[in-house]
């Protein structure tokens, strides 16, 4: 895991970031600062700013119609905290398009948290004052309300586009009692899901039908299967506030506002991975795309980028070859965890592109005691049903996850701007020995061991350069 302080934004561009949200199918990230919202080209690093007539309170964004929906605080309120209305973003032009009067709202009405179900076209934007959800139609602009239970105090909503239900934290401060209730989409009817602890933000990772709900006075962030509403529980670093996931990579990422730091989730294993960022990290967003985590801070202007490296390893006493884009991982086969003689060669590429590449293994024994990987797809599949028609006894390849992200080759070759990753194989069916194969960016690597005798099988996937 790597991270990157960006500094070219202006002091004023990214003074009190409230909100950040980013847009994959154009490769932009917003920010909310202030009466501005900052715009990002990812792949230029070239910032515009769209002002607006009044401060911001909450930020979300359609990738499927291109359009930014930005809350505006009540400019007229005493506290200043009042919402009562919605602009919306060409995401296109960076012009307004319209805005939307929310009803029934007061001086005091608070829309601080909005999201979008970008299969229906509908954006749920938080009433804190009011105990309701507020539901606009994208297409017509029309406002509808859900009714929260009176007397919770509620923090997040959070949207399954595959299973149309909506998820919404909320904590009665009367008795303690915490839960999420469930909305379902297409009838507005509700269930409820206890809870431990004060309940703050929460995501849904669509692809396993999770959602992750944080409890920053507890330390912890508790996991509901959607299928069935069982929990469990993880813990976070100190006081998390935000969260973010990638649902290609099955990674889920807490920004803990007393740790200074980003707890990494793997969704497979639940096991986590602490990364150090800015002073106070109180927003944060993922482009599951580029396979990059925005992390922004409370007390300075920087954001920080969270990028997956892939890292190489190879064994002197096995000559086997190894690769992980886990940073907990390999910082424990530094300490010794998978036995003695690994040592990094040296060699990393990034993670990111449009297709998730599976991780296998075999076994210790029958072996073979070696890794291999491949992109989702065909040859993912392939291995796949050859494990479930071969018996654990005899040598196979066993699936573990989806490790992380690269994009596949046309031809044996990739599209410019990308690097070709390469895979040499040391014929170890054939020799007796424990099956290996070589993966890396690097062609002297690959070269050095088809030297040796290894198979070169080409270009197998591409990297982000």
């Amino acid at each position: 895991m790597n991270t990157v302080n960006l500094n070219w934004l202006t002091s004023v561009q990214a003074q009190f970031i409230t909100a950040i949200a980013v847009n994959p199918a154009t490769n932009k990230f917003y920010m909310a600062n202030s009466n501005i919202v900052s715009v990002i080209d990812d792949a230029t690093n070239t910032v515009s700013t769209i002002p607006t007539n009044s401060d911001i309170s909450a930020l979300a964004v359609n990738p499927a119609t291109n359009k930014i929906y930005v809350a505006n605080r009540n400019s007229n309120s005493v506290t200043l905290h009042g919402s009562n209305s919605v602009t919306v973003i060409d995401g296109e032009t960076n012009t307004t398009s319209t805005t939307i009067v929310l009803p029934n709202q007061s001086d005091f009405s608070f829309i601080d948290l909005m999201t979008v179900n970008s299969v229906t076209n509908k954006i749920y934007l938080r009433n804190w004052i009011h105990d309701t959800v507020s539901v606009i139609d994208g297409a017509t602009n029309t406002v509808s309300t859900v009714t929260v239970a009176p007397g919770y105090d509620f923090s997040d909503v959070a949207i399954n586009p595959v299973t149309n239900k909506i998820y919404v934290s909320k904590y009665a401060y009367a008795d303690g009692l915490s839960s999420v209730m469930v909305i379902d989409g297409a009838t507005n009817t509700t269930s409820t899901v206890a809870v431990s602890g004060y309940t703050e933000t929460l995501a849904v990772n669509t692809v396993t039908n999770k959602i992750y709900v944080l409890h920053p006075t507890n330390n912890t962030v508790t996991v509901i299967d959607g299928a069935t509403n069982t929990t469990s529980t993880l813990a976070t670093g100190i006081t998390p506030l935000a969260i973010a996931l990638n649902g290609k990579t099955n990674k889920i990422y807490v920004a803990n506002f007393d740790s200074n730091s980003v707890t990494v989730i793997d969704g497979a294993t639940n096991t986590t991975n602490t990364v150090t960022v800015g002073t106070h990290p109180n927003s944060l967003a993922v482009n599951p795309e580029t396979n990059k985590v925005y992390v922004t801070s409370y007390d300075d202007n920087n954001i920080t980028v969270i990028e997956d490296y892939v890292v190489e390893f190879y064994n002197t006493h096995l000559d086997n070859y190894f690769i992980t884009a886990s940073a907990s991982e390999a910082s424990a086969i530094d300490g010794g965890s998978a036995g003695p003689g690994w040592i990094r060669t040296g060699n990393t590429f990034k993670s990111g592109g449009s297709t998730a590449v599976c991780r296998f293994y075999g076994s210790q024994s029958p072996g073979p005691n070696s890794h291999f990987y491949a992109l989702l797809g065909a040859e993912c599949d392939n291995l796949k049903q050859l494990q479930a028609t071969t018996p654990a006894t005899e040598k196979r390849w066993n699936f573990e996850s989806l490790d992380f992200l690269s994009t596949v080759p046309i031809n044996n070759t990739c599209a410019s701007g990308l690097l070709p990753v390469y895979r040499a194989y040391n014929n170890g069916f054939a020799r007796g020995v424990d099956s290996n194969h070589r993966i890396s960016t690097s062609q002297p690597a690959i070269q050095e061991v088809i030297n040796r005798g290894w198979i070169n099988e080409g270009v197998v996937m591409c990297a982000p350069n």
